[in-house]
């Protein structure tokens, strides 16, 4: 009886198969458990695969598979599994999906953020138990992976070992340019002059304004990108307008200033004339 359990128990290590395998499956699809053959029963011949992995672009999702290989840079617990395992499967959605849409249990859910630099909007919930990540940005799943189920990633521990760089989102990132628009003729006091700012540079930033003068009052914009200034007893002065952004990353330079020269109020000329 102890030889049959061996030999059993010898077998399910071997061939990686069900075998009380318990992840989470995409379409009868499980990792440590499926093969490139099952794949390709499943999905079809994929119009762009090679040795390491396959790829398939679906009506609703992308998908990238990736199988156990013999090459030199992979894990050494990968080159013992049998070739063309399943090793995980990544699914990058083409519908709008919300995290409740893939029903997963909240229970089990750990939330990280997956990007660097962080706190640019994206979020991520693993469940290791059952082996799935969910990515999501501004609040919608931009991308799923399946990997092994907890229980089972002792089958390759190199591999499985941080679940959280199989979503893990690296941004090349630019810090946003902020550029403020003064008047370009001298304005003379008493006259109203206009203070711009833009930015370019990331598209979903959302910024807040905070504009101080160094002279003038604001009397229309406060809080927006467009201020307007008023020059009353403000002749040979000159106004700096600076402009504060809010919403960008602490690491960006968040200030810029304009500034213009207000011209004396040309008083109307007299003549003088002299008393005969």
């Amino acid at each position: 009886m102890k030889v049959l359990r061996s030999i059993i128990y010898s077998l399910c290590l071997a061939t990686i198969f069900v075998c009380d395998l318990e992840a989470k499956e995409w379409r009868g699809l499980v990792p440590l458990s499926s093969t490139r053959e099952d794949v390709t029963r499943v999905l079809g011949k994929s119009p762009d695969a090679n040795h390491i992995r396959a790829k398939y672009s679906l009506v609703t999702e992308d998908v990238y598979i990736v199988f156990a290989s013999r090459e030199n840079h992979v894990d050494d617990c990968v080159k013992q599994l049998p070739l063309d395992t399943v090793l995980q499967i990544q699914i990058t959605p083409k519908i709008e999906l919300d995290l409740a849409d893939l029903r997963l249990d909240e229970r089990r859910l750990k939330k990280f953020d997956p990007s660097d630099p962080q706190g640019i909007g994206y979020e991520a919930y693993v469940d290791e138990e059952e082996g799935i990540i969910a990515r999501t940005y501004n609040n919608k799943v931009d991308e799923i992976v399946y990997i092994a189920a907890g229980k089972d990633q002792h089958l390759c521990s190199t591999y499985y070992q941080n679940p959280k760089v199989f979503v893990q989102m690296i941004v090349d990132f630019f810090c946003p340019t902020i550029l403020v628009t003064e008047p370009e003729d001298k304005p003379e006091e008493g006259s109203r002059v206009t203070f711009s700012v833009s930015i370019a540079g990331d598209p979903n930033m959302k910024p807040t304004f905070n504009w101080t003068l160094s002279a003038g009052i604001i009397i229309d914009g406060r809080g927006t990108h467009t201020i307007t200034v008023d020059t009353k007893g403000l002749g040979g002065q000159s106004i700096k307008a600076t402009i504060e952004i809010g919403g960008m990353d602490e690491s960006c330079p968040n200030k810029a200033s304009g500034e213009v020269q207000v011209a004396r109020r040309r008083g109307n000329a007299h003549r003088v004339r002299g008393i005969p």
